[in-house]
Order: structure tokens, then C-alpha cells, then sequence
């Protein structure tokens, strides 16, 4: 810890002549709010580092830091307990719940000092929840739809023809032979049009046989 900054710290010694230790060189580079970010970004948590009890970096925006960040080092605090550790707790930030849990780095143990928080929001999978439960919906109703629609196509497909049918048996049964179905499928139906025309054609031609021998 530099003052009131988290450092992730290499040191290098440098050798003189004879293998002389003369000295190190200390590199050392923030664990900070960028690192938060990057973690948050692969871990899809938020990320917060503490340092003596104080946020030392964090994904979260500022103004919730701002105004929380006296409950999250309290949640650190708590969390460090041997019974704790590890755990996830239940916590709210503002009106967002989160489950929280605490740890501290490998590379400093025993350092009760500094650690880090990681939040993850129930919110996210509640509405990942949502969103497929509508979409499995919308695709049922669609489905349902279209399956609707072709199982209309098909029946009147099948029906409209045997109507059409039944019109003209019943205008040759009023003694209109006149009547004939237009054949527009080459199926069962469309056979049974065919023979239908032959039918009232032939009762036609033998109506008229009948009554040029009846003028006779």
C-alpha cells in the first residue's frame, strides 16, 4: 500500500562487480480503477479493491463510490471473518441488489489490510430470465400463428373444391344441367370434378336425345 493506493509491486535486485548486491529496482503499477474495469469486464461483476479500509479502485461509477462507499468497506469488514470468507452475502446498493463476496490476493496473505469485493448483480440474471421468457413466447405465439395459417390454407384447400361441388349437385338436382365444376387441382378432387362434368354432360345429351324423340 502507497498511501491510500493499492501498487501490484515487482522488484528487481541489481548485482554489481563480484555478484554484489548493490541494490533493487521496485516497479510498481496501480491496481486501480482501470484494473477494476478490466476484471469487471471479464468476470461480468463489478470489482472493488480495498486498501486500510478504503476503496482503493473499483468498476463501480464514482457517484455510486461516492455515496456507498462507506457501506462497501463495512460489507470488507464483515466479510473477513473466518466464518465468512468466501460466503456470499445478500446486500443492496441504492436499489440494486447484489450478491457480494469477499476475498484477499494470493500474493499477500495474511494482510488483513487489503482485499477485494466482488459484486454480482441479481438483477442481470433475473432480466436475462425475463428476456427468454418473452422470446420463448413471442416464438410460441408466432409459431402457433403459422401454424394456424397453413392449417387454414390446407382445409379450405381441400374444402373449397367439394363446396363448389356440392352447389352444382344440388343446382343439377333443382334440373339445371347446365352446371359444372371448374377443375383446379389434378387430386382426388379435381378426378372427381371431371367425372362429375362427364356425368351432367352425358344426363344433358341424353335429355336432349329424349326430347327431339318426344317432338317426333
Amino acid at each position: 500500500i502507497v498511501g491510500d493506493r493499492l501498487m501490484d509491486v515487482v522488484a528487481v535486485p541489481v548485482m554489481g562487480v563480484g555478484n554484489e548486491l548493490l541494490g533493487a529496482l521496485a516497479i510498481g503499477t496501480e491496481v486501480g480503477d482501470r484494473v477494476a474495469q478490466e476484471l469487471s469486464a471479464q468476470t461480468k461483476c463489478e470489482v472493488v479493491f480495498f486498501a486500510h479500509g478504503k476503496v482503493a479502485g473499483s468498476s463501480l461509477s464514482p457517484l455510486t463510490i461516492q455515496s456507498q462507499g462507506t457501506m462497501l468497506a463495512g460489507i470488507a469488514t464483515n466479510l473477513q471473518s473466518a466464518s465468512a470468507a468466501g460466503d456470499l452475502t445478500r446486500v443492496e446498493l441504492g436499489s440494486t441488489p447484489y450478491f457480494a463476496r469477499y476475498g484477499q490476493f494470493q500474493s499477500a496473505p495474511g494482510r488483513a489490510d487489503i482485499g477485494y469485493l466482488v459484486l454480482n448483480s441479481c438483477e442481470v440474471p433475473l432480466q436475462m430470465l425475463q428476456q427468454t421468457r418473452f422470446a420463448i413466447l413471442l416464438v410460441s405465439a408466432v409459431g402457433i400463428l403459422l401454424g394456424g395459417v397453413v392449417v387454414w390454407f390446407f382445409v379450405r384447400r381441400v374444402v373449397e373444391p367439394l363446396e363448389r361441388l356440392r352447389d352444382s349437385v344440388e343446382a343439377v338436382g333443382r334440373g339445371d344441367l347446365s352446371a359444372r365444376v371448374e377443375v383446379s387441382t389434378h387430386d382426388e378432387c379435381g378426378d372427381l370434378a371431371i367425372v362429375f362434368n362427364r356425368m351432367v354432360g352425358n344426363l344433358q345429351s341424353s335429355r336432349a336425345e329424349l326430347e327431339q324423340t318426344l317432338e317426333k
